[in-house]
Formats: structure tokens, C-alpha cells, sequence
């Protein structure tokens, strides 16, 4: 697969996708905190989406998980499970849940990594979950921290 790799250093951060995905601009009423989305134009089952966190003292992947967790069930997301992961070559937590209607079932799959008061969410939502596990397991690990 070949790759393109989009620079967003001033958000403190690299993102690599397969070289049809292309950049789209942040959904800020899905969130003020998102600095870029992702999708493949050519399957709009998968995207991908990036926040940062407002700089806050004690920052940690375990408060931005436990923040992320409480907004989702808000949205009717469920059967959580959180576990320790790797962002990039960066240590942190990856967060899954689904959200299920008529059938259908959304995956959304979130991994949180913090240096000093700063946060990094990559966010990656699928309705083929299986399918896309390897791309989506890719990207996470593509994924290059720049925080200071």
C-alpha cells in the first residue's frame, strides 16, 4: 500500500494514510477540540479523525480516556473495554466501543497519548471493524507524536 503523510506540527503531530484518503476539514460541532478528519473517498465506511486537548495541568492518557468515555455514552456508544496501547512509538491507551441501530453497528476505536499538559486523540470510526482492523491498527501505529 502506497502512503502520503499529512504534517499538522502546529497541533503537534504527523498522520499517515493510504495515498487515496484525502483531508477534510474538522467537524468543530462534533467537537472544538478536532484538528483534522480523514476519509477515503472511494469507501465512506472508515475515517479518521484527530483532537487536541486544551493544555491542562496533570494531563494523562487515563483522564482523556475517562473524558472521552463519558461524552460517548452520553451519545450512545457502549461496551467499552480501554487497554493500554501504543500511538505511534508513544505509550498510551486505546479505547473501543460500538454504537449500534437497525442493525447496524458503528466501531469507533480512540487512542489517547499525553506529554506535559498536552493530549493526542486519534479517533478512527468503521462499520467494518474486522475488515479494517489491520489499516486502522496501521495508522495507529504510523502515527508520529511531536508534542514537547
Amino acid at each position: 500500500m502506497e502512503w502520503q503523510r499529512f504534517e499538522k506540527p502546529d497541533y503537534g503531530y504527523t498522520i499517515d494514510l493510504p495515498r487515496r484518503w484525502i483531508e477534510q476539514p474538522p467537524d468543530l460541532k462534533n467537537s472544538p477540540l478536532e484538528t483534522a478528519r480523514f476519509v477515503d473517498p472511494e469507501d465512506r465506511r472508515h475515517s479518521v479523525s484527530v483532537f487536541r486537548s486544551m493544555p491542562a495541568p496533570e494531563t494523562t492518557a487515563e483522564r482523556l480516556a475517562e473524558r472521552a468515555q463519558s461524552a460517548l455514552e452520553r451519545h450512545s456508544w457502549t461496551e467499552f473495554t480501554v487497554a493500554a496501547d501504543t500511538i505511534g512509538s508513544e505509550p498510551g491507551l486505546r479505547l473501543n466501543t460500538v454504537k449500534r441501530d437497525a442493525g447496524r453497528v458503528m466501531a469507533l476505536r480512540q487512542y489517547f497519548v499525553a506529554r506535559g499538559d498536552v493530549g493526542l486523540i486519534l479517533a478512527a470510526n468503521t462499520v467494518a471493524a474486522e475488515e479494517d482492523d489491520a489499516l486502522l491498527t496501521e495508522i495507529s501505529e504510523r502515527f508520529g507524536v511531536l508534542l514537547d
